[in-house]
């Protein structure tokens, strides 16, 4: 598995704001919080009723937390729990954390209570560890999270004309208030020239939301935006035919043969069709298939990580498309309205000037007879 150094990047992040759902005891959730991600994390104990600051006494009780906040992966440090959780209580007093846990592997996770804690420990945590001797010390969002997080941020735009640049399209976002961080065409691989499809990114799902609803426009040209699909197919690697990391990352590097499980490449294969049997789940299919039972549970779990991280797709603020004429219908033209006006008032005079003509006309014939 490649270096989990996903989010990394995310304590240059500025100030975050928190737009997410209510938790369960014993259920953890993520939402997106400006740019970075937040969690909430509640055991499920007896104590899960009383917040615990970083000494761990009771601060009294709570309700449950209306945000969610993203735990924080601690790696390169050699420190047992008490030892980091003395090293917040002296450097980061009023630091609110709900849990610290510690991995076989050495690896801590930490479960800020509130964002003003999730970002210091993002930002603080490692030079002060670095001061007490842990230099190698690593702290960030883990990255399966972030992947989520970022993938909800994108949109994709089809059919765009390839005469229209993305300094255009950028252009058009900005003038609907739309904050769009990145706008690029889509290339073809194979033959190197670019498509008719545009990836947009934006700063925050909201933004990223209420553009699928409303769409692109510019100028006088609409095109229909889509949201970005969340990949739930496991990843699986061609070498143990594991799940969870690729061949590039593989630390057996002991090839298995998917027919039969056995120490070599399928081409060398020479078991029987009836004598096929999977690795993973000892199921008679090849281990690659989409049927094998362990490979549906990882694709289980990726789809609860999913609805559990990501944010509804639903726009801040609903906002009917420009291009409706339901919504927006046309107005009566100016000019329209005074030529109107005008020719009521002409056809008045017009009236006026007949009706007076034929009384005189009438006034003279009786005059004559009579």
């Amino acid at each position: 598995m490649p270096p989990r150094k996903g989010g990394t990047n995310l304590s240059k992040q500025g100030q975050i704001y928190v737009n997410g759902e209510n938790v369960n005891r014993g259920q953890t959730a993520v939402a997106d919080v400006g740019g970075t991600m937040a969690m909430s994390h509640i055991p499920r104990t007896k104590a899960s009723a009383t917040t615990k600051t970083s000494s761990g006494t009771k601060a009294g009780l709570i309700k449950q937390s209306n945000f969610s906040i993203a735990p924080l992966i601690l790696e390169g440090v050699k420190l047992h729990k008490l030892q980091l959780n003395d090293v917040i209580k002296q450097h980061l007093k009023d630091l609110r954390i709900s849990d610290i846990q510690l991995s076989r592997s050495g690896h801590f996770t930490i479960y800020a209570a509130d964002v003003s804690s999730f970002n210091r420990l993002l930002n603080e945590l490692t030079p002060i560890l670095a001061t007490n001797g842990q230099a190698t010390a690593k702290i960030y969002v883990p990255r399966s999270i972030q992947r989520i997080k970022d993938t909800e941020k994108v949109a994709f735009v089809k059919n765009v004309d390839i005469e229209i640049p993305e300094g255009r399209i950028t252009e058009a976002l900005k003038d609907v208030g739309l904050d769009a961080i990145d706008v690029v065409r889509l290339m073809n691989k194979t033959k190197n020239v670019p498509t008719r499809t545009i990836k947009i990114t934006f700063s925050d799902p909201h933004n990223r939301n209420t553009f699928v609803h409303t769409g692109l426009q510019v100028d006088s040209m609409h095109f229909i935006a889509e949201a970005a699909n969340q990949n739930t197919k496991p990843v699986q690697c061609f070498i143990c035919l594991q799940y969870n990391h690729v061949a590039k990352y593989c630390k057996t590097k002991q090839q298995i043969c998917a027919r039969c499980g056995e120490t070599h490449r399928i081409e060398q294969c020479t078991a029987a069709s009836d004598l096929i049997k999977c690795c993973n789940c000892k199921g008679s299919h090849i281990a690659t298939s989409n049927e094998c039972a362990t490979y549906k549970e990882q694709e289980k779990r990726i789809k609860n990580l999913v609805n559990q991280y990501s944010s509804p797709n639903t726009p801040t603020t609903s906002a009917p498309a420009i291009h409706d004429l339901n919504e927006f219908p046309l107005l009566p033209n100016l000019l329209q309205r005074q030529q109107e006006h005008i020719h009521n008032e002409l056809f008045d005079e017009i009236i006026n000037v007949l009706s007076s003509k034929m009384e005189k006309i009438i006034e003279e014939t009786t005059s004559r007879l009579f």
